[in-house]
């Protein structure tokens, strides 16, 4: 479960806002994040190494 709350932190959002958000959100958790599964290294270091 997420630590922050941050789509309901604020409900005065818009729609395009909350598209931002959420898109950026999925960036990290895919691409910046660690992961354990790949020995905690990003997807990003793993397509690299491709």
């Amino acid at each position: 479960m997420l630590k922050k709350l941050w789509l309901i932190e604020k409900m005065e959002y818009t729609i395009d806002e909350m598209n931002r958000r959420l898109s950026s959100y999925v960036e990290k958790y895919n691409f910046i994040r660690p992961h354990y599964s790949l020995g905690y290294k990003t997807p990003a270091d793993m397509l690299n190494k491709m």
